[in-house]
C-alpha cells in the first residue's frame, strides 16, 4: 500500500477525496452526460412546452447563444377554442362542455350519446382524436362559452361576412 497505510484506510480516504471533488463540479457537469437524467428532464420539457425544441443546456440555466428566446418563459399565448360542434357542424348555442376531456359540444351530444350506448349513457368523445369516454354524467352546460359565443356572434353580425369561428381564451 501507498506510504504504508492499511488497505481500508487507503481506500475510504480515496473515496472521500473522490466525492469531495464530485461536490465541487457543477451540475452540468454531474448530471449533464447522464443519458437516463437528460431524458428524463427532455420529456418533462416536452410535457410542459409542446412544439417548442428542447435545448440541453436550459437543465441547468446555461445560455442557448439566442437571448431572445428568454423571454418565451414569460410569453402569454391565447388558447383558442372552436365554437362550432363537432357533430352538427353548427354554432353551439347552447354548448355542454365534458368534465373529462373539456371539449365542448351542442345539445346534440345528447342525441349522440343515447344513440350510441344504449342502456351505458355513455360514449367515445366525437372530437377528432380524442380518446375519453364521455357520459350523461359528466357533460355540464357551459355558461361561460355560451356568452363568449354570442359576443363573438354579436361582433360577426355586425363586421358581416368574417367566417372565423374560433375565439381566443382571453376574450370575455
Amino acid at each position: 500500500m501507498p506510504g504504508g497505510k492499511p488497505f481500508l484506510e487507503f481506500f475510504k480516504a480515496n473515496v472521500d477525496d473522490q466525492l469531495e471533488s464530485y461536490d465541487e463540479l457543477p451540475e452540468a457537469e454531474k448530471y449533464g452526460n447522464n443519458g437516463t437524467f437528460v431524458k428524463f428532464h427532455q420529456r418533462i420539457w416536452e410535457a410542459q412546452n409542446p412544439g417548442k425544441q428542447f435545448d440541453r443546456r436550459r437543465m441547468f440555466g446555461q445560455s442557448t447563444g439566442n437571448e431572445e428566446e428568454s423571454d418565451e418563459d414569460i410569453e402569454m399565448v391565447a388558447v383558442q377554442e372552436n365554437i362550432r360542434c363537432p357533430l352538427s357542424g353548427q354554432v353551439m348555442t347552447e354548448p355542454y362542455t365534458s368534465r373529462v376531456c373539456n371539449h365542448s359540444y351542442s345539445p346534440a351530444i345528447i342525441e349522440y350519446i343515447n344513440q350510441c350506448s344504449g342502456d351505458r349513457r355513455d360514449a367515445e368523445c366525437p372530437f377528432p382524436g380524442c380518446n375519453h369516454i364521455v357520459s350523461l354524467d359528466n357533460l355540464a352546460k357551459n355558461k361561460p362559452l355560451a356568452r363568449k359565443i354570442a359576443k363573438i356572434q354579436a361582433t360577426m353580425s355586425s363586421t358581416q361576412g368574417n367566417e372565423d369561428y374560433s375565439i381566443d381564451d382571453d376574450e370575455e
